[in-house]
């Protein structure tokens, strides 16, 4: 928008983007700046989860990761961790209720581990408990809070009065936490080879580009191009089947 407007005004000034999102959801390039240390951060999350579920008779942990359309947060905390037995992003439907479905599968999970950890991505779930043709100012979808929502179901799922054995719920939203923590050393380093790369680019006379890296070099992309979709993850993937090996995970999807 900026580079179109001091086009229609033949404004000489260049406009050089950086990928910032810390979801790393932007197109082509390997990452974003933020996203190590948010997956860092999450996995600090999760391990604390996965101590007050271990620690508790039948304990569930639940934990809520950024990632609005992608779960790439959640997914790489979660294979970081190595304590996790439920991951859900927002590319993957599963069903809450049936006897494939998630709280099934959480009860089976307590039954042969006596614990059970679940992270969940922010955008996880939306069709289902969201009107996702809102948007706010930003004009970004309104999005329901799936953390307190699976809080509340997996309570209401093992209450007294279902004749299911109660579960102790621990549920932790480390979001802003994440967002005010200091950015580690990797991130450190590669915001600063991208506030280079937008220099030399703006320099070079370019305008309307982002800067990123790709396959480690150092790359210049049109702006309307990485920012016309969101990444997604790729659940035919090596890194979500890696996962998926990992977490022992079904498809919490009931036959129809």
């Amino acid at each position: 928008a900026l580079q179109r407007k001091c086009a229609e005004r033949d404004y000489p000034c260049a406009v050089v983007g950086v990928p910032k999102s810390i979801d790393n959801d932007i197109l082509v390039i390997d990452k974003t700046f933020g996203f190590d240390t948010a997956c860092q951060e999450g996995v600090k999350a999760i391990n604390a989860a996965y101590v007050e579920a271990s620690s508790a008779f039948r304990g569930v942990g639940l934990v809520k990761l950024m990632g609005r359309q992608s779960g790439f947060i959640a997914m790489n905390s979660s294979l970081a961790s190595g304590e996790v037995d439920v991951c859900l992003i927002p590319e993957t439907k599963f069903d809450l209720e049936g006897e494939a479905g998630l709280l099934s599968h959480i009860e089976r999970t307590l039954e042969q581990k006596g614990h059970c950890v679940v992270v969940v991505a922010e955008g996880a779930y939306q069709d289902e408990i969201s009107n996702i043709s809102e948007k706010d100012a930003s004009g970004n979808p309104v999005l329901e809070d799936v953390g307190r929502y699976l809080r509340d179901e997996i309570k209401r799922y093992f209450s007294s009065d279902k004749g299911r054995k109660s579960v102790d719920l621990k549920y932790i939203d480390p979001t802003y936490m994440i967002r005010a923590v200091e950015t580690n050393t990797s991130d450190k380093i590669y915001c600063y080879v991208l506030a280079q790369g937008a220099v030399h680019a703006a320099f070079a006379g370019f305008t309307g580009v982002t800067v990123g890296m790709v396959n480690t070099h150092t790359a210049y992309f049109p702006i309307d191009l990485i920012v016309s979709s969101a990444r997604r993850v790729d659940i035919g993937g090596k890194t979500w089947q890696r996962l998926m090996s990992a977490t022992m995970q079904p498809s919490l999807l009931n036959k129809k």
